[in-house]
Protein backbone atom coordinates (compact mmCIF):
# COMPACT_ATOMS: atom_id res chain seq x y z
CA UNK A 1 0.00 0.00 0.00
CA UNK A 2 2.64 2.32 1.17
CA UNK A 3 4.43 1.68 -2.25
CA UNK A 4 1.52 2.38 -4.35
CA UNK A 5 1.26 5.72 -2.45
CA UNK A 6 4.53 6.51 -3.58
CA UNK A 7 4.48 5.85 -7.29
CA UNK A 8 1.31 8.17 -7.64
CA UNK A 9 2.95 10.94 -5.20
CA UNK A 10 5.99 10.93 -7.72
CA UNK A 11 3.91 10.45 -10.76
CA UNK A 12 1.67 13.52 -9.62
CA UNK A 13 5.17 15.60 -8.56
CA UNK A 14 6.23 14.83 -12.60
CA UNK A 15 2.71 15.36 -13.87
CA UNK A 16 3.09 19.24 -11.94
CA UNK A 17 6.52 19.37 -13.06
CA UNK A 18 5.89 18.88 -16.95
CA UNK A 19 2.70 21.11 -16.52
CA UNK A 20 4.98 23.85 -15.16
CA UNK A 21 7.66 23.69 -17.76
CA UNK A 22 7.10 26.48 -20.18
CA UNK A 23 6.50 26.43 -24.01
CA UNK A 24 9.55 28.05 -26.30
CA UNK A 25 8.32 30.97 -27.75
CA UNK A 26 7.19 31.34 -31.49
CA UNK A 27 9.83 33.42 -33.49
CA UNK A 28 8.98 34.59 -37.12
CA UNK A 29 12.00 36.29 -39.14
CA UNK A 30 10.50 40.10 -40.76
CA UNK A 31 12.25 41.32 -43.70
CA UNK A 32 12.19 42.24 -47.74
CA UNK A 33 11.37 39.75 -50.04
CA UNK A 34 13.75 40.79 -52.44
CA UNK A 35 17.74 42.09 -51.64
CA UNK A 36 19.57 43.84 -54.22
CA UNK A 37 22.78 42.05 -54.69
CA UNK A 38 25.95 44.19 -52.92
CA UNK A 39 23.45 46.19 -50.58
CA UNK A 40 22.87 45.62 -47.02
CA UNK A 41 19.25 43.97 -46.48
CA UNK A 42 18.10 44.42 -42.88
CA UNK A 43 16.18 41.58 -40.80
CA UNK A 44 14.50 41.42 -37.45
CA UNK A 45 13.32 38.45 -35.25
CA UNK A 46 10.11 38.79 -33.36
CA UNK A 47 9.71 36.81 -30.37
CA UNK A 48 6.19 35.67 -28.79
CA UNK A 49 6.32 36.18 -25.97
CA UNK A 50 8.93 38.48 -25.67
CA UNK A 51 11.94 37.31 -23.65
CA UNK A 52 14.57 39.51 -22.24
CA UNK A 53 17.04 37.05 -22.00
CA UNK A 54 16.86 35.12 -24.88
CA UNK A 55 19.92 35.11 -27.55
CA UNK A 56 19.72 35.04 -31.22
CA UNK A 57 22.32 33.48 -33.80
CA UNK A 58 22.17 34.58 -36.93
CA UNK A 59 23.63 32.79 -40.50
CA UNK A 60 22.88 33.47 -44.07
CA UNK A 61 23.37 31.49 -46.93
CA UNK A 62 22.65 31.22 -50.96
CA UNK A 63 20.32 28.88 -52.50
CA UNK A 64 20.93 28.37 -56.02
CA UNK A 65 18.00 28.17 -58.36
CA UNK A 66 19.79 27.61 -61.46
CA UNK A 67 21.56 25.08 -63.01
CA UNK A 68 24.51 26.33 -63.50
CA UNK A 69 24.24 29.62 -61.56
CA UNK A 70 27.79 30.72 -60.13
CA UNK A 71 27.54 30.50 -56.43
CA UNK A 72 27.27 33.63 -54.64
CA UNK A 73 29.11 35.06 -51.01
CA UNK A 74 26.65 35.99 -48.57
CA UNK A 75 27.59 37.72 -45.07
CA UNK A 76 25.31 38.44 -42.24
CA UNK A 77 26.10 41.06 -39.41
CA UNK A 78 24.22 41.74 -35.83
CA UNK A 79 22.79 44.83 -36.04
CA UNK A 80 21.22 45.20 -32.45
CA UNK A 81 18.78 43.16 -30.19
CA UNK A 82 17.07 40.84 -32.72
CA UNK A 83 18.27 42.15 -35.41
CA UNK A 84 21.14 41.72 -38.43
CA UNK A 85 21.98 42.66 -42.17
CA UNK A 86 22.43 40.67 -44.72
CA UNK A 87 24.71 41.46 -47.74
CA UNK A 88 25.20 39.46 -51.17
CA UNK A 89 28.04 39.78 -53.18
CA UNK A 90 27.53 42.10 -55.61
CA UNK A 91 28.37 40.50 -58.41
CA UNK A 92 25.84 37.96 -57.62
CA UNK A 93 23.28 37.14 -60.61
CA UNK A 94 20.84 35.96 -58.67
CA UNK A 95 19.26 32.88 -56.46
CA UNK A 96 18.17 33.26 -53.22
CA UNK A 97 19.33 34.09 -49.61
CA UNK A 98 18.33 32.36 -46.24
CA UNK A 99 18.92 33.73 -43.45
CA UNK A 100 18.20 32.08 -40.45
CA UNK A 101 18.03 33.38 -37.00
CA UNK A 102 18.73 30.24 -33.63
CA UNK A 103 17.10 32.05 -30.79
CA UNK A 104 18.11 30.59 -27.32
CA UNK A 105 15.04 30.96 -24.72
CA UNK A 106 14.47 29.55 -21.17
CA UNK A 107 12.34 27.00 -22.52
CA UNK A 108 14.82 25.73 -25.11
CA UNK A 109 16.36 26.42 -28.48
CA UNK A 110 13.74 27.50 -31.64
CA UNK A 111 14.50 28.42 -35.51
CA UNK A 112 13.39 30.41 -37.53
CA UNK A 113 14.23 30.65 -41.43
CA UNK A 114 13.49 33.96 -44.26
CA UNK A 115 14.41 33.72 -48.01
CA UNK A 116 14.29 36.35 -50.07
CA UNK A 117 15.19 36.74 -54.28
CA UNK A 118 18.47 38.40 -55.21
CA UNK A 119 18.22 40.97 -57.48
CA UNK A 120 21.09 41.19 -59.74
CA UNK A 121 22.76 44.95 -60.26
CA UNK A 122 21.78 46.11 -63.37
CA UNK A 123 24.50 47.35 -65.57
CA UNK A 124 24.31 51.65 -65.55
CA UNK A 125 22.68 52.23 -69.32
CA UNK A 126 25.50 54.79 -70.16
CA UNK A 127 28.90 55.06 -67.97
CA UNK A 128 29.92 58.84 -67.52
CA UNK A 129 32.51 59.46 -68.56
CA UNK A 130 33.38 57.46 -71.45
CA UNK A 131 36.53 55.44 -71.31
CA UNK A 132 38.98 57.28 -74.11
CA UNK A 133 38.34 54.98 -76.44
CA UNK A 134 35.17 54.91 -76.98
CA UNK A 135 34.68 57.77 -80.07
CA UNK A 136 31.22 59.58 -79.86
CA UNK A 137 29.73 60.17 -83.17
CA UNK A 138 26.76 61.80 -82.38
CA UNK A 139 25.26 62.47 -78.97
CA UNK A 140 23.13 65.43 -80.35
CA UNK A 141 24.35 67.86 -77.83
CA UNK A 142 25.42 70.41 -81.02
CA UNK A 143 22.98 72.70 -83.17
CA UNK A 144 21.35 70.48 -85.63
CA UNK A 145 22.13 73.14 -87.80
CA UNK A 146 24.62 73.00 -89.32
CA UNK A 147 23.94 69.08 -89.45
CA UNK A 148 27.31 67.93 -88.25
CA UNK A 149 28.36 65.11 -85.87
CA UNK A 150 31.36 64.77 -83.60
CA UNK A 151 32.85 63.10 -86.62
CA UNK A 152 32.71 66.12 -89.00
CA UNK A 153 30.43 63.96 -91.21
CA UNK A 154 26.51 65.58 -92.29
CA UNK A 155 23.39 63.98 -90.76
CA UNK A 156 20.01 63.65 -91.87
CA UNK A 157 17.08 61.02 -92.90
CA UNK A 158 15.96 59.24 -95.67
CA UNK A 159 12.82 57.57 -96.95
CA UNK A 160 11.18 54.79 -99.86
CA UNK A 161 7.43 54.23 -101.06
CA UNK A 162 6.18 56.92 -99.29
CA UNK A 163 8.20 56.35 -95.89
CA UNK A 164 8.77 59.54 -94.08
CA UNK A 165 11.26 59.99 -90.80
CA UNK A 166 10.93 63.59 -89.37
CA UNK A 167 13.68 64.40 -86.55
CA UNK A 168 14.41 66.93 -84.02
CA UNK A 169 16.83 67.60 -81.59
CA UNK A 170 15.94 68.37 -78.13
CA UNK A 171 18.34 67.75 -74.63
CA UNK A 172 20.60 65.98 -76.18
CA UNK A 173 18.66 63.69 -77.84
CA UNK A 174 17.16 62.81 -81.28
CA UNK A 175 13.80 62.69 -81.85
CA UNK A 176 12.68 60.50 -84.47
CA UNK A 177 8.81 60.70 -85.73
CA UNK A 178 8.29 57.90 -88.53
CA UNK A 179 4.97 57.91 -90.92
CA UNK A 180 4.92 54.15 -93.32
CA UNK A 181 1.93 54.68 -95.13
CA UNK A 182 1.98 51.17 -97.39
CA UNK A 183 2.68 47.76 -96.27
CA UNK A 184 6.67 48.33 -97.83
CA UNK A 185 7.27 51.30 -96.61
CA UNK A 186 10.64 52.52 -95.08
CA UNK A 187 13.04 55.47 -93.69
CA UNK A 188 15.58 56.09 -91.52
CA UNK A 189 18.28 58.31 -90.52
CA UNK A 190 22.63 58.53 -91.89
CA UNK A 191 25.80 59.74 -90.25
CA UNK A 192 28.35 60.08 -92.49
CA UNK A 193 31.34 58.98 -90.70
CA UNK A 194 33.20 61.70 -92.87
CA UNK A 195 32.23 64.55 -95.47
CA UNK A 196 29.27 67.01 -95.88
CA UNK A 197 25.43 66.64 -97.41
CA UNK A 198 25.32 63.87 -100.70
CA UNK A 199 29.67 64.18 -100.63
CA UNK A 200 30.58 61.16 -98.47
CA UNK A 201 34.50 60.72 -98.03
CA UNK A 202 35.79 57.01 -96.84
CA UNK A 203 36.69 56.45 -93.04
CA UNK A 204 38.99 54.11 -91.81
CA UNK A 205 36.90 51.67 -89.47
CA UNK A 206 39.19 48.83 -88.63
CA UNK A 207 40.30 50.55 -85.42
CA UNK A 208 37.05 49.54 -84.08
CA UNK A 209 35.17 46.01 -82.45
CA UNK A 210 31.68 47.51 -82.51
CA UNK A 211 29.03 50.37 -82.55
CA UNK A 212 26.85 51.11 -79.39
CA UNK A 213 23.89 53.39 -79.47
CA UNK A 214 20.95 53.98 -77.01
CA UNK A 215 17.20 53.43 -78.05
CA UNK A 216 13.70 54.77 -75.99
CA UNK A 217 10.38 54.84 -77.27
CA UNK A 218 9.25 58.36 -77.56
CA UNK A 219 4.96 57.54 -77.24
CA UNK A 220 5.38 54.85 -74.86
CA UNK A 221 4.41 52.06 -77.59
CA UNK A 222 7.20 49.65 -78.86
CA UNK A 223 9.05 50.46 -81.90
CA UNK A 224 11.43 48.02 -83.87
CA UNK A 225 14.38 49.38 -85.43
CA UNK A 226 17.49 48.30 -87.23
CA UNK A 227 21.17 49.96 -87.06
CA UNK A 228 22.87 49.36 -90.87
CA UNK A 229 26.64 50.62 -91.36
CA UNK A 230 27.09 51.06 -94.72
CA UNK A 231 30.58 50.92 -97.18
CA UNK A 232 31.37 53.64 -99.32
CA UNK A 233 32.00 52.43 -103.18
CA UNK A 234 32.61 55.50 -105.13
CA UNK A 235 31.57 53.76 -108.31
CA UNK A 236 27.77 52.33 -107.68
CA UNK A 237 24.48 53.86 -107.50
CA UNK A 238 24.32 55.87 -104.78
CA UNK A 239 28.10 55.56 -103.73
CA UNK A 240 26.80 52.87 -101.40
CA UNK A 241 27.98 49.06 -101.10
CA UNK A 242 28.23 46.59 -98.88
CA UNK A 243 25.28 47.02 -96.05
CA UNK A 244 25.77 45.37 -92.65
CA UNK A 245 22.64 45.13 -90.27
CA UNK A 246 21.25 44.04 -86.76
CA UNK A 247 18.45 42.11 -85.99
CA UNK A 248 15.47 44.50 -85.13
CA UNK A 249 15.97 46.49 -81.77
CA UNK A 250 13.04 46.95 -80.00
CA UNK A 251 12.78 50.58 -78.43
CA UNK A 252 10.62 50.16 -75.41
CA UNK A 253 9.78 52.42 -72.23
CA UNK A 254 13.17 53.01 -70.92
CA UNK A 255 16.26 53.42 -71.97
CA UNK A 256 18.35 50.45 -73.40
CA UNK A 257 21.53 50.57 -74.80
CA UNK A 258 22.35 48.00 -77.87
CA UNK A 259 25.42 47.51 -79.31
CA UNK A 260 26.38 45.79 -82.57
CA UNK A 261 29.93 44.09 -82.97
CA UNK A 262 30.84 44.62 -86.80
CA UNK A 263 32.73 41.16 -87.25
CA UNK A 264 29.02 39.56 -86.83
CA UNK A 265 27.29 42.48 -89.15
CA UNK A 266 29.89 42.94 -92.01
CA UNK A 267 30.35 41.12 -94.68
CA UNK A 268 33.95 39.60 -95.44
CA UNK A 269 34.04 41.70 -98.20
CA UNK A 270 32.96 45.27 -96.78
CA UNK A 271 36.58 47.24 -97.35
CA UNK A 272 36.36 48.75 -93.70
CA UNK A 273 39.14 51.46 -94.97
CA UNK A 274 35.64 52.82 -97.15
CA UNK A 275 33.02 53.22 -93.92
CA UNK A 276 30.78 55.51 -95.31
CA UNK A 277 27.78 55.55 -92.77
CA UNK A 278 25.81 54.80 -89.71
CA UNK A 279 21.77 54.52 -89.56
CA UNK A 280 18.92 53.66 -88.30
CA UNK A 281 16.19 51.54 -90.87
CA UNK A 282 12.48 51.63 -89.45
CA UNK A 283 10.31 49.23 -91.83
CA UNK A 284 6.64 49.23 -91.92
CA UNK A 285 6.22 45.87 -92.37
CA UNK A 286 8.40 45.61 -88.44
CA UNK A 287 5.59 47.64 -86.39
CA UNK A 288 2.24 47.02 -85.27
CA UNK A 289 1.13 50.39 -86.30
CA UNK A 290 1.86 53.00 -89.14
CA UNK A 291 3.75 56.06 -87.52
CA UNK A 292 5.02 56.48 -84.37
CA UNK A 293 8.44 58.28 -82.63
CA UNK A 294 11.52 56.70 -81.49
CA UNK A 295 14.09 58.41 -79.42
CA UNK A 296 18.05 57.80 -80.14
CA UNK A 297 21.18 59.22 -78.27
CA UNK A 298 25.03 58.38 -78.50
CA UNK A 299 25.92 56.50 -81.37
CA UNK A 300 29.02 55.49 -80.67
CA UNK A 301 32.14 53.72 -82.09
CA UNK A 302 34.36 51.70 -79.77
CA UNK A 303 38.03 50.74 -80.55
CA UNK A 304 39.15 47.10 -80.33
CA UNK A 305 40.30 45.12 -77.38
CA UNK A 306 37.84 47.72 -75.05
CA UNK A 307 35.24 46.54 -72.55
CA UNK A 308 31.18 46.88 -73.58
Amino acid sequence: MKTRRLIVAVSSVLSASVACRPEPPAVRIEGPDEVPAGREASFTATLTPDENGAGVTWSAAWSRTAPGQKACEVSVREAGRGRATATVDAACEGGEVVVTARVTARAGVVTARKAARVRPVEAPVWSDPLPPSWRVLNDYESPADPRRNRFGGAWGTWGFQGGRCGVEVSGGVLKVTYALPMGDSECGTFEYLKGAAGRPEPYDIRPFDRVVGLLKSGDGRPHRVILEIVELDPYAQALQGYVGATPAWTAGPDWKRYEARLDDLLHPRFDRKMGKQVGLRIRRKDQDQASGVVLVDNLTFVEKGQAP
